[in-house]
């Protein structure tokens, strides 16, 4: 059970590590917060104080002056930034408009990182004419994580659950460049490497066929089909590949070009949760799908995986290619994930 001291401890964890990042930013220069950042922290203080609704006034005119989030029926507003000094307080006071001062009584400033111990140097004059305290109205991501400590157990769970959908993104977006150009965290890094397939001159498996079947097979019409069946492969994701493995070492019935196996029994056997997506994929690539029984009435055949085999001009590819493996005795399943066809 998930215990009111761990959702505190994630949040207080979780925005110091953004208030790290920030004054990493600005020790560098870099002081800009984008909306998407101004919208989390919306979304927490929201959560984080009772009944406010702020809004993010930048979606509806870009950088609207002073201010970036409000409340226009409580009357309550922030301005969202990265830079704590007592300079940038009064210039933040200073480009408050009269139309904002007349909107909002309450007018506050959220350091994302950590404010000062003393605000010395804000312009009376401007603190008097909208009642702004630094003790009361400049906060800090102390100030966000401390409202958190009281809330009750409902309104934790939404700032928590804030905290779990957002922050990896806002992490992301606090990222800096390193010396290569590049961001900690690149889409790139994600994407799954396609292995260098390998493929063989298929002589030695049309000659295994002619000894075996008495036949006059040609080398080129194989080799043809055989990277046919490589390039879909390539295309596919690594599990994707290994479903069409595990179908072409697990079929039960083969009618000379296609393979089949009942769809309900190996889902029984598979236990892998995502299935039905690998066959979809595999259908739209036309290396198998799945088929329901010409007669659709109950108690009749089940649902067949059929696996094509023909590729090119050669109809029986993947059954000669699959009784050339167990010949063989080697591990097609392998063979198909890694893309290495070269024993052929």
């Amino acid at each position: 059970m998930i215990t009111r001291g761990y959702l505190i401890g994630e949040i207080i964890d979780e925005l110091s590590a953004i208030a790290q990042q920030v004054e990493t930013r600005c020790r560098l220069g870099l002081t800009d917060l984008n909306v998407f950042l101004e919208c989390f922290f919306r979304d927490m203080l929201n959560a984080a104080t009772q009944d406010l609704q702020l809004r993010n006034l930048n979606e509806e005119r870009s950088n609207e002056p002073g201010l970036d989030l409000g409340d226009d029926i409580k009357g309550v507003a922030f301005q969202i930034t990265s830079t704590k000094t007592s300079a940038k307080i009064n210039h933040t006071l200073e480009s408050i408009t009269p139309a904002q001062k007349s909107l909002y009584n309450e007018i506050n400033i959220l350091v994302i990182g950590h404010k000062q111990t003393r605000y010395d140097g804000l312009n009376d004059e401007l603190c008097n004419e909208i009642g702004f305290l630094a003790e009361n109205n400049i906060w800090d991501i102390d100030t966000v994580a401390a409202r958190c400590l009281s809330l009750p157990l409902d309104r934790l769970q939404a700032a928590h659950s804030i905290i779990r959908k957002d922050c990896a993104r806002v992490r992301v977006e606090l990222e800096i460049r390193n010396e290569d150009g590049r961001y900690q965290t690149m889409i790139e890094d994600y994407i799954e490497a396609v292995p260098k397939h390998k493929v063989g001159t298929c002589e030695t498996l049309v000659n295994c066929i002619r000894e075996k079947h008495s036949v006059e097979v040609n080398v080129a019409d194989y080799l043809n089909g055989i990277n046919t069946l490589v390039s879909k492969l390539r295309h596919l994701p690594r599990i994707t590949r290994d479903v069409y493995g595990i179908l072409l070492t697990n079929f039960e019935e083969y009618d000379d070009v296609d393979l089949t196996l009942n769809y309900a029994v190996f889902k029984r056997k598979c236990r892998y949760g995502s299935l039905d997506e690998e066959l979809v994929i595999l259908g739209e690539y036309g290396l198998a799908e799945v088929k329901q029984p010409d007669d659709h009435r109950i108690g009749l055949d089940s649902p067949k995986i059929v696996i094509n085999g023909s590729y090119g001009n050669v109809d029986s590819l993947i059954g000669d290619l699959v009784e050339y493996v167990k010949d063989r005795d080697l591990q097609l399943h392998r063979m198909i994930v890694d893309i290495d066809l070269s024993s052929l």
